[in-house]
């Protein structure tokens, strides 16, 4: 059996073992809920976002109901990290019982709190050293983790080289932080593997349009032939403008998430959103009734979806090969 394999079972199994029980109607549950990027508008059941709407349908499948016994304390950070704290400070002093998070501000939560129980999706856990182990993280944290590493890096570009054999030179649209932790070393280690030669700057400061427009020039001027983007906060809160400079420059680009896709991106390759959020759910719901975040292990998820996007194909001149739209999960028309 194969590590990943046996973590994932171990969170299964323990996720499960515990009473299976309904919410109770007559105890108010605070849940709070802090995205480094999603408006507070937007995290809503009845909205089309692709991680809050199965995140709080599986919370009401699970008996907590908002305006009932349920309480939602929202919170954003708006994609701007230097107000991550802000955010993070805001969510702890609103009490909550529990705090999930989609990422990104996982660093300013537990600067705040070591002991508001918090459920978030992780980049790389044990090697940003937020949990003591993936079996048994310690501390008031547990989640998921999305990392996959150099296998899902090396899959990217897998999929660019599929796309535009003759490609040579990949642009990396990334911030100096991703850049400097484990999704840099992945795409570096996977690029070395391929022969790849990766161009371009890195994205500094405030990240904003302007900034954007510049890396891509420097991209451009320096012959990228196709474009990896890292899957950090800033990036997803600028999707769509990703998606239209890349198109400008004529770039086939590959991203970490399907919402990409959703706005002109041309393809992905990712972990199933809507699987990971139901998981975020549940392990909200184990805690509420009492669990300890600390002896909950950290889920990898296995599933891995593929979208791709054939208007944005076209656009581009490209024909995509029959054996990446026979294996893709999503084809956006």
């Amino acid at each position: 059996m194969r590590r990943r394999d046996f973590i994932a079972g171990i969170g299964a199994t323990t996720t499960l073992s515990l009473p299976a029980r309904a919410a109770t109607t007559d105890k108010l549950y605070r849940v709070a809920i802090v995205s480094p990027v999603t408006p507070v508008s937007e995290m809503s059941k009845d909205g089309n976002h692709v991680y809050y709407v199965p995140l709080l349908n599986e919370l009401e499948r699970l008996g907590y109901i908002e305006g009932k016994n349920l309480l939602l304390l929202r919170f954003s950070g708006e994609g701007r990290v230097p107000q991550f704290a802000v955010t993070a400070r805001n969510a702890i002093d609103a009490s909550p019982d529990v705090i999930v998070t989609l990422g990104g501000v996982v660093g300013p939560l537990l600067a705040a709190t070591k002991t508001v129980p918090i459920v978030a999706i992780l980049t790389d856990p044990l090697a940003q050293g937020l949990v003591q182990s993936l079996a048994r993280p310690g501390g008031n944290i547990t989640g998921v983790s999305s990392d996959a590493g150099i296998a899902i890096w090396g899959k990217r570009v897998e999929m660019l080289r599929e796309t535009i054999p003759k490609a040579v030179r990949l642009g990396v649209l990334a911030s100096e932080v991703f850049w400097e932790i484990a999704g840099g070393a992945a795409i570096r280690e996977a690029a070395a593997q391929t022969s790849i030669s990766l161009v371009g700057a890195r994205l500094k400061g405030d990240i904003q349009e302007p900034e954007y427009r510049r890396v891509f020039e420097t991209i451009k001027q320096e012959g990228a032939q196709g474009l990896l983007v890292g899957d950090h906060p800033e990036n997803f809160r600028n999707r769509k403008l990703i998606a239209e400079l890349s198109e400008q420059a004529n770039l086939p680009a590959i991203y970490a998430d399907r919402a990409y896709v959703e706005v002109g991106g041309l393809m992905s390759y990712g972990i199933d959103l809507v699987e990971v959020a139901r998981r975020i759910a549940r392990y909200a719901d184990t805690i509420l009734k009492g669990a300890k975040p600390g002896d909950i292990p950290v889920y990898q998820p296995t599933k891995f979806n593929i979208a791709v996007n054939l208007r944005a194909a076209r656009t581009l001149g490209l024909n995509l090969p029959p054996g990446l739209l026979a294996r893709a999960d999503e084809v956006v028309e």
